[in-house]
């Protein structure tokens, strides 16, 4: 998603109110490269950068967006001039300071069902509403949908809650409920969103979005096509949806601070890393660290190719230095948090805490393509060689038992007999999904053969129905 659409998704309206002495505390102060980020440009808030401090146990009187008086809680000030405010929706909204009147009365979020009601306007009017705990659903999809989407969701808290404390984080309870609105279809959910974007529809592939601003998840039902099944339509849907509920967990627990920006790899790889979901007729919230499915399948291209190419480094490099990621740049923030989480779990726990000082409107973002400071981060807390990690995090793949959502579809075999340099005959092989990666393996597994051995090598590539069938073919040719 391009960085202008983001910001347009996060922005909102100021509105003006009364100000008072307040107590301040500055964020982030020990994190080093961090950067003082452009209100307006991140968030969509209009009002020039200053001075940023979280504000502590102040409450005040305030219209909400819908011009209601209500009481909020303050939740941090830039400069002298504006502050930011957590109204009972649990919508952040800006104010002018010089008209802030503090109050003795207490913040009193609204409660869930409250909170769906109060979304459930104008194109809204007509949704469902149904509320839990701490989760209310404003939707217009299936029941089917929602109920599984309910589902994922409300056992994503308790199990990120569980794994987090047991981790020796220090976390609290929401403070304000979880808004989930779901849209029947894709056509609704880019009229919806083009009010927050200025009329910029949301690029192909993004069914989903958590919106830190408003804190709300916005998504909608997706439909099966020719090419792809409605199971494997759907499990993809609620992957990218248990994504996003993380994020919504994360910045309300405590770890991540709302209006903060972390490195994409760890605020990405982490929210994969708590949201595997598993495909097939029963679909569910995996829990917390389980193996990933979709990324694994997403990787076993890039993997086989990194090794026929050779390590150095750049699976991290690429990764970790990057100020935005593709679908395989998600996918190997997820490998790598997974990595470090079995096997540095100490060291990933302390850079998440480190990261947990970032205040609102501080972060490592660049405008560039790479953000220096997050390798140097990464190699303070993770060891200097990236190559030695970036061989460690394939070895710790290749070990992991995976179950690809494809199981069920063709998959193709590439095999390769050839003569090393000493005479004695080898046989190597893969398996993909797709031909073409197939075939891509097998140009890249020849081009790294010495000339020697080029001569020998026969290459072939068969069809199967099924992956087991592929593999089972592959063992077979390997024996």
């Amino acid at each position: 998603m391009e960085l202008s659409l983001i910001n347009r998704l996060f922005g909102f309206s100021v509105c003006v109110f009364s100000t008072a002495t307040m107590l301040a505390q500055e964020t982030g102060a020990e994190v080093a490269g961090r950067k003082l980020l452009d209100p307006k440009r991140s968030f969509g808030f209009e009002f020039d950068p200053g001075h940023v401090s979280l504000v502590r146990n102040q409450y005040v009187a305030v219209r909400d967006s819908q011009g209601k008086h209500v009481v909020g809680r303050l939740f941090c000030r830039s400069g002298d001039n504006f502050g930011v405010v957590l109204l009972p929706s649990g919508e952040l909204n800006a104010y002018a300071i010089a008209d802030l009147q503090i109050t003795d009365q207490k913040f009193k979020p609204l409660t869930p069902l409250q909170l769906g009601n109060v979304i459930r306007t104008g194109d809204l009017a007509r949704f469902n509403v149904k509320a839990s705990k701490n989760y209310v659903f404003i939707y217009n999809t299936s029941e089917g949908f929602f109920e599984v989407t309910k589902q994922i969701l409300e056992s994503m808290l308790a199990g990120m809650r569980r794994k987090l404390r047991d981790d020796g984080f220090d976390i609290h309870e929401p403070e304000v409920p979880f808004a989930v609105i779901m849209f029947a279809n894709r056509e609704q959910f880019q009229a919806y969103s083009r009010q927050l974007t200025g009329n910029e529809s949301i690029p192909d592939g993004i069914l989903a979005y958590y919106n830190m601003v408003t804190n709300h998840i916005v998504l909608y039902e997706p439909a099966s096509s020719l090419n792809t099944s409605i199971d494997v339509v759907r499990g993809r849907a609620l992957s990218t949806i248990a994504h996003e509920g993380a994020h919504q967990i994360l910045h309300n627990i405590g770890i991540q601070q709302r209006l903060s920006m972390w490195p994409m790899w760890i605020s990405e790889g982490l929210a994969e890393y708590y949201a595997p979901t598993s495909f097939g007729k029963k679909f569910r919230w995996k829990g917390a660290g389980v193996i990933n499915d979709l990324r694994m399948f997403e990787l076993e291209h890039y993997l086989q190719s990194r090794e026929l190419l050779g390590l150095d480094g750049s699976t991290i490099l690429d990764s970790v230095g990057a100020a935005r990621l593709d679908s395989t740049g998600y996918a190997t923030a997820w490998s790598i948090v997974h990595y470090l989480a079995e096997k540095q779990p100490e060291n990933l726990n302390r850079y998440i805490r480190y990261l947990s000082q970032l205040g609102p409107f501080y972060g490592m973002a660049s405008h560039g393509s790479v953000v220096e400071e997050n390798l140097e981060h990464f190699r303070q807390f993770f060891g200097e060689d990236l190559i030695e990690t970036e061989a460690n995090l394939i070895s710790h793949l290749k070990s992991q038992v995976y179950h690809s959502p494809l199981a069920f579809r063709p998959h193709f075999v590439t095999t390769v007999v050839f003569k090393d340099d000493g005479g004695e005959v080898k046989k190597k092989g893969c398996i993909y999904f797709q031909r073409n990666h197939a075939e891509d393996w097998a140009r890249a597994f020849y081009n790294s053969l010495q000339p020697s051995q080029r001569e020998s090598a026969q290459f072939e590539t068969v069809g199967f129905n099924t992956r087991d069938q592929a593999a089972r073919h592959l063992y077979l040719f390997l024996k």
